[in-house]
């Protein structure tokens, strides 16, 4: 009876271990799977800021300057704008993943501060 409680005791963790990590795996292969536009959006405008910024000080300073933001739009994961694209940005998202355009980018990002960002200020 001991055995099976110690067995019991050395398994259970490693098997959660195996679940959550199975779980993490899963979510960060597929955009969709990492929630909706707002989301993934964030995800994606924050890291081609990061990849702007030289200091390495993202949102403790003034932004990078323009054309060091829309140089990173050649890197731009653009699956992740096309997880419940709003209707309105279809062509913008359209653009952006045939030629990595830095106009579709800024309008992109443009709706995004007021589409996204805007919910979680108020």
């Amino acid at each position: 009876m001991r055995d099976r409680r110690l067995v019991l005791a050395v398994a259970a963790p490693l098997v959660v271990a195996v679940l959550v990590a199975t779980w993490l795996l899963w979510t960060r292969g597929e955009p969709s799977r990492q929630g909706g536009y707002c989301m993934n959006a964030s995800v994606e405008i924050a890291g081609v800021l990061q990849r702007a910024d030289r200091t390495g000080d993202v949102g403790r300073g003034p932004l990078p300057p323009v054309d060091q933001i829309l140089a990173q739009v050649d890197q731009v994961d653009v699956t992740r704008f096309q997880v419940d694209t709003p209707p309105e940005l279809a062509d913008e998202v359209a653009a952006l993943a045939k030629g990595r355009d830095p106009a579709a980018f800024a309008k992109i990002a443009e709706d995004y501060l007021s589409r996204c960002r805007k919910a979680s200020t108020e």
